[in-house]
Order: C-alpha cells, then structure tokens, then sequence
C-alpha cells in the first residue's frame, strides 16, 4: 500500500490552535517542517485516517485547556 498524504498531530503548547497541532501533509512537505524548527519529539502521531487525527487532536487540546484552567483557578487561591 502506498501513502502518499497522512495527518500529523503535534503536541499543543499553551497557545496552539487546532490548526496548529492537526494538518495533512506528505513527505515533501514534513521535510519542510522539519526544516523550520519542528522536532521529531513534538510529533504525538501520525495517521492515515483524518478522523483519527482529528479524533486525537481534540483529546490533546481538551486535556490542555482543562490543565490551564486549573492552573488559573490554583493561581487565584495562591
């Protein structure tokens, strides 16, 4: 089987956006990431399937948001 277009999802920093951590791209084009700065070890997966990645990403930027609300609310009560 050939794959010549699959989904990379990024781990999100504290201000990413959902496009930021969730885009198709093909060997060329990852090359070109690499190139500006993306590291392997910012990578969470990569996948065949759009809805997966789609899927994973909204997993990833839930459990961020939830992680800084909580800090906000633990910051207040310091």
């Amino acid at each position: 089987m050939e794959i010549n277009n699959f989904w990379i999802v990024t781990k999100p920093s504290n201000v990413s956006t959902f496009g930021d951590i969730c885009f198709r791209s093909n060997i060329r084009d990852l090359q070109k990431q690499f190139l500006g700065g993306l590291l392997a070890e910012d990578i969470h997966g990569v996948y065949t399937h759009k809805g997966e990645a789609i899927t994973e990403a909204s997993h990833l930027l839930g459990a961020r948001n939830r992680k800084l609300e909580m800090e906000k609310i633990l910051n207040k009560e310091s």
